[in-house]
């Protein structure tokens, strides 16, 4: 932060040589200065990604705190101090919230008094008018050209006590899915996951600036109205719906890899070009992508010692929705979150039974046991017929008796974010597992099932506890950040302490957490590694 402060001072400092400049030359006299931010503070962190770091090295920019703030350094505040910087406002850069969108605007020149803080409501769009009007230019729009939208500014750099926009004046706004619409003092706004919940709130900003207080169940009428509002200025000018798994950080990173690539084309010939791509898919098909997909970090390695729990019994608890919102795409449990720590407990002589929210047929992510991703557990499992018998008709969570299992591990994949954190089933068989000294965990959405448990003292069995789960990075990276729970975000609301690892794409990272009987993994990548350490944990315990 004192960098960034230092950015500001020097900012300060050249605008004012900028300022003496045109007064030598005769020209302050006619120019308008207009100063603002684009946007809230930048809560992105790109130095979490390994392809940054080698680019940063490459091009010789250095983030060492020695350094930081002078030439070749890269400074950046990350999500905790954008937070921060943001305050009391909500959110950030790239969201619709306060946070994100409102920022200081100053404008100075001839004919414009200094008047202080002028706190009427103005958007981006009224820059062009204002300027307009300001430098005698009038406001008429070229032929054939869109009409300016945005009102002048000027009443009020005359009148500091002057609105802009009329009460009524609707006044609309959307980036990458994140939506909204201003009237008078009130706000309707929608934040997109994994950040936000992707629900319309309403607002008042002259009372909440903060946006702490949804208004939408008290007002429904001017909910409707700004709704309806929203929907014209969507219409007028042309918003896209964005796609369900689309993501921001993923589609820029295309955009940049198109570029780099059209670019390449143009300046090399043809048979240059084909001849390279013969040779990288002969590359890809003699290293085989299974392996390849290893040695980045899916589904690494893990080697469990021996460990012999014979007699004690394990419970691996799925979920049982099958369907990927409204994408009508199927899901369920991703295989080797189940099948790992499946056959990891059974090896080390345990009885092992298989559960989950409503019972019968579990859903099965299919690409889970296709290639290029299926692990040898999930081939195994396909050719275990008493596994599968165990899968096909499951035992219904509330049916269970979990005070019978030394362990219960909750496995993930995209369907547990729909019944998992909802249950109040789960929670209260955790709950009683916990009670009575049971290690319990999972990896990935698996641990949203955490979220109803409680301890024998009747508070929140992840409150103040370290834990692990799928990160919201790598929800974001993936693009289905429409789902109704995601881990890293309703873990933290729960007072959980939230850790995870990050890489180029998170679904390469691993993390596990060990808290006591509570144990806890990042992701797929996770699951030998989460099962090993619950047994090591009950190994440990004074119930073994």
């Amino acid at each position: 932060m004192a960098v960034n402060a230092a950015m500001l001072e020097a900012m300060d400092h050249h605008f004012g040589r900028l300022v003496e400049y045109l007064g030598e030359e005769g020209l302050l006299e006619n120019t308008v200065f207009v100063v603002l931010s684009d946007n809230g503070p930048e809560a992105g962190d790109p130095a979490q990604s390994g392809q940054f770091a080698r680019w940063a090295e490459r091009v010789g920019y250095r983030r060492d705190l020695e350094t930081l703030g002078e030439k070749g350094s890269y400074a950046i505040i990350g999500p905790d101090f954008a937070r921060a910087a943001a305050a009391p406002l909500a959110y950030y850069k790239f969201h619709g919230g306060e946070g994100g969108i409102r920022v200081p605007l100053i404008v100075a020149g001839p004919g414009i008094e200094a008047r202080g803080v002028v706190p009427a409501f103005s958007f981006v769009t009224d820059l062009v008018p204002t300027i307009l009007e300001l430098t005698g230019t009038g406001d008429d729009t070229p032929s054939g050209a869109h009409r300016i939208d945005g009102r002048s500014l000027a009443p009020a750099l005359r009148d500091s006590s002057a609105r802009i926009h009329p009460p009524r004046d609707a006044v609309g706004f959307e980036t990458a899915g994140h939506k909204g619409v201003f009237k008078g003092d009130h706000k309707l706004v929608r934040v997109g996951a994994p950040v936000g919940d992707g629900h319309w709130r309403l607002f008042n900003l002259a009372e909440d600036p903060g946006e702490t207080r949804d208004l939408a169940a008290e007002q429904p009428e001017r909910f409707a109205e700004m709704l309806a509002d929203y929907e014209a200025y969507a219409e007028r000018v042309g918003v896209l719906e964005v796609p369900a798994f689309y993501s921001p950080t993923r589609q820029l990173a295309i955009n940049y890899f198109t570029d780099r690539a059209k670019e390449t084309f143009m300046k090399t010939r043809l048979w240059t070009g084909l001849g390279l791509a013969v040779v990288v898919l002969a590359a890809a098909v003699w290293l085989g992508l299974p392996r390849v997909l290893v040695g980045l970090g899916l589904h690494a390695h893990y080697e469990i010692p021996a460990i012999d729990l014979a007699g004690k019994r394990a419970l691996i608890v799925t979920t049982s929705h099958d369907t990927l919102g409204d994408s009508g795409k199927a899901t369920g449990v991703w295989a080797s979150e189940m099948t790992v720590p499946y056959y990891a407990f059974t090896e080390a002589g345990m009885v092992v039974d298989v559960a989950s929210i409503q019972g019968g047929a579990i859903p099965v992510e299919r690409q889970s046991v296709r290639w290029p991703v299926a692990t040898a557990a999930d081939k195994r499992y396909l050719r275990d017929t008493e596994f599968r018998s165990k899968v096909e008709d499951s035992l219904a969570i509330d049916d269970v008796d979990a005070s019978a299992y030394d362990i219960v591990f909750l496995a993930g994949g995209w369907g547990a974010a729909y019944d998992f954190g909802q249950s109040d089933d789960l929670g209260r068989k955790v709950s009683e597992a916990y009670a009575r000294e049971a290690v319990v965990g999972g990896v990935c959405h698996g641990p949203l099932g955490l979220l109803q448990a409680m301890t024998p003292a009747g508070e929140p069995l992840v409150r103040g506890r370290r834990v692990s789960a799928v990160s919201d990075k790598q929800i974001e990276e993936l693009g289905i950040t429409f789902t109704p729970m995601h881990p890293e975000r309703d873990l933290r609301a729960a007072g959980a302490l939230f850790e995870s690892e990050t890489r180029f794409r998170d679904m390469l990272a691993s993390r596990v957490v060990v808290d006591g009987r509570l144990v806890t993994g990042q992701n797929q990548n996770s699951g030998a590694e989460t099962a090993h350490r619950m047994m090591e944990t009950l190994l440990d315990s004074r119930r073994y």
